[in-house]
């Protein structure tokens, strides 16, 4: 009867344990940035945004080149400053 009890026990603290180790990871987890509670002025924000920027700009948003940091140096430097003005 005793051993029942402390193999209950134990479990029960497993299970609390667990439990709180999940509410700490839902609570501290990152917000979608995306979401936001004025959505009108996150709207505007972008369109404006979106507006002031010169027609390279634009296209520059298309692309995200692959940046590691076991590449050389000349090799990020081409990537900062495009291919056609390295050499």
């Amino acid at each position: 009867m005793v051993s029942c009890s402390i193999e209950l026990n134990y479990m029960i603290r497993t299970f609390i344990l667990i439990l709180l180790f999940f509410k700490c990871f839902f609570l501290f987890a990152q917000k979608n940035p995306l979401v936001t509670k004025d959505s009108i002025a996150q709207k505007q924000w972008v369109d404006s945004t979106y507006k002031a920027m010169s027609l390279d700009e634009k296209l520059g948003q298309l692309f995200m080149p692959s940046v590691a940091s076991n590449q050389s140096k000349a090799s990020t430097d081409n990537i900062k400053w495009g291919a056609s003005s390295s050499g």
